[in-house]
């Protein structure tokens, strides 16, 4: 079996998506820590390069909203996060 790491970031260049945004949702456990990981995950990347990341309720969104420069620097290409 071969790792999905670069047919994802062709998808995710052929769609106009920062082509770093898959090393963004790979790093994600480890940027974020097992507790974030548990309540917050990648979900999708826009074609502006944001990256939207599901959260389990309001308040993890209110959370990680005030957390989300931090966390955007942990990541591979600095996206820019939405929570939701």
């Amino acid at each position: 079996m071969e790792p999905l790491g670069e047919q994802i970031r062709a998808e995710l260049s052929r769609v106009g998506a920062d082509s770093s945004a898959g090393d963004a949702v790979t790093a994600w456990p480890a940027a974020v820590g097992k507790e974030i990981a548990r309540n917050a995950w990648p979900a999708r990347t826009q074609p502006d390069g944001t990256l939207v990341v599901h959260v389990r309720d309001a308040i993890w969104g209110f959370e990680l909203t005030q957390r989300a420069t931090e966390i955007s620097a942990r990541l591979p290409g600095h996206p820019r996060l939405r929570f939701t």
